[in-house]
């Protein structure tokens, strides 16, 4: 009982550094999207509703995973099944393979829709290569990493 109530002191800690991280998050992305209304002024609606529409997405996903670890570190049982849940080794090995997945599907897409988009505008189909090769250099450093930590 003892071991287990440092285990989850432990992770209470790692719950509020997210809460912290989420906060962070959201307020860069206030700050960002302000920035970019100011500084684009009176440009395209489309553009701003997309902005708008990002930011407002971007900031619910936040405050749901704050709201989630905020009742976690509010409720002594819901806190151990959130530890077991994330600590569990088949739960883990599914996430895993689903982000592996996920990141191969999004530089397919991200190539397929460089390679339309040279068809209609070089800036859209230089960006989407960009993004491409980012990913592809971000998965191969973050499997380098991990590989090297495991």
């Amino acid at each position: 009982t003892e071991h287990l109530s440092g285990i989850l002191l432990r992770y209470r800690n790692f719950l509020k550094r997210k809460i912290v991280f989420c906060f962070f998050s959201f307020v860069l992305a206030a700050a960002a999207f302000v920035a970019v209304t100011m500084l684009s002024g009176n440009g395209d609606e489309e553009i701003s509703a997309l902005n708008r529409g990002f930011f407002c997405g971007f900031a619910a996903a936040m405050l749901f995973k704050s709201v989630r670890f905020v009742l976690a570190l509010k409720n002594e049982e819901r806190l151990r099944k959130m530890y077991i849940q994330s600590t569990d080794e088949r739960n883990s090995a599914i996430v895993k393979e689903a982000s592996n997945a996920a990141i191969v599907i999004a530089i397919l897409c991200f190539a397929v829709g460089g390679i339309t988009a040279s068809y209609f505008n070089k800036t859209v189909c230089i960006t989407l290569y960009l993004v491409t090769v980012t990913l592809g250099v971000i998965q191969f450093c973050t499997g380098i990493y991990f590989n090297k930590k495991m």
